[in-house]
């Protein structure tokens, strides 16, 4: 044997859960379980067509993975911080689709192939993970390894580089070529490894705060908007020219503080959309009259435009949302299935931060 050449017992652990080992109406449920120490899930459409597919690796102290998933419901909820379930910080780059949604305090919490993404995981959140299927590098980083994780959590619990920007060329590229390498890389090599993406990662967050401080600023104004908005979303009025009335500026300012969500008109209607979507998951027998009742309250007069873009946003139709959240809830058990170790061994690194 080439001696060169690690063998398979010395090879990194690997975890795969794949269409290729496991049938398509057990892929949510498998997703679920393996990702349950860190975010709750719900699938936007019926779990037993929900497509899923994950490869982690354990290096040496971090995981690092790629997913490709269809649209799905994510939440970092309270009990799961306040339990102590995976306290860690993720790095995260969408190759495809995107995620969206907002941190507890309402701070913006926008991912997609424009940024790679930093967010600490010791702060509540929800988001929407596209409408189709998103791809997704990730490296998941215990919380010690980041030098300056103390300002992370206290300032900048969600922040970004553009691809396109010098530390996030350098970023994607590493991440790209670590993946490259891992299904040869050996145990010795993990250690390495990782030591060299910690030390990159905490050499451009060293020289990240000034900009940041100028970015907090931005973000604290777009906090205090989107408080408003939500406060007010029962208003058809609703809009830019509220934003301008109330925070006395520009509609210039609105647009340019709004423009990484899509703008305002869209960032209101997604909100409305995530509120009945909410109220119709409470809701054990929805009938027709209840549905309309739901989305009038929350600003839309016509339920032929709301079906729409409801059903473009989460792939069902509100009327289905309490067939899909039943099926969830009734979740299929994994155990003595042959890929039950593979996701009892997602869940137990997930669990160990």
């Amino acid at each position: 044997m080439d001696k060169s050449s690690p063998s398979t017992n010395d090879k990194l652990p690997v975890a795969h859960l794949s269409a290729e080992n496991i049938p398509q109406e057990y892929q949510f449920e498998a997703w679920r379980q393996g990702a349950s120490p860190v975010f709750e899930v719900s699938p936007l459409k019926d779990p037993k067509t929900y497509a899923c597919s994950s490869t982690s690796y354990k290096l040496d102290q971090l995981t690092v993975h790629h997913t490709v998933f269809d649209a799905m419901q994510f939440s970092r909820t309270p009990q799961l911080i306040s339990g102590g379930w995976s306290d860690c910080i993720t790095l995260q780059f969408y190759c495809s689709g995107q995620m969206q949604g907002a941190l507890a305090d309402g701070t913006p919490l926008v991912m997609g192939s424009d940024r790679i993404s930093i967010q600490d995981f010791a702060h509540a959140y929800s988001g929407i993970g596209g409408t189709r299927s998103v791809g997704q590098f990730g490296m998941i980083i215990p919380r010690h390894l980041i030098n300056a994780h103390d300002k992370i959590y206290t300032h900048y619990p969600m922040f970004s580089w553009p691809v396109n920007s010098p530390p996030g060329r350098l970023l994607t590229h590493a991440l790209s070529a670590l993946w490259q390498a891992l299904p040869e890389a050996s145990m010795m090599d993990g250690p390495v490894l990782a030591s060299g993406l910690v030390g990159l990662l905490n050499g451009l967050l060293s020289h990240q705060w000034d900009e940041a401080t100028h970015q907090e600023m931005k973000r604290a104004t777009l906090a205090a908007m989107q408080g408003y908005l939500n406060a007010n979303l029962h208003r058809a009025e609703l809009g830019v020219e509220s934003l301008c009335q109330a925070f006395y500026c520009s509609r210039a300012t609105v647009y340019r503080l709004f423009q990484p969500l899509g703008g305002v008109s869209t960032y209101i209607r997604d909100q409305r959309l995530t509120r009945c979507h909410q109220e119709l998951q409470r809701c054990s027998e929805a009938t027709m009259q209840t549905r309309k009742a739901i989305a009038r309250r929350w600003g839309f007069s016509h339920w032929v435009t709301f079906r729409r873009h409801f059903k473009q946003r989460y792939g069902v139709l509100p009327s289905e949302v309490e067939t899909v959240l039943i099926s969830a809830h009734n979740g299929r058990s994994l155990e003595s299935t042959s890929y039950s170790a593979e996701v009892e061994r997602v869940r137990t690194w997930l669990d160990s931060y």
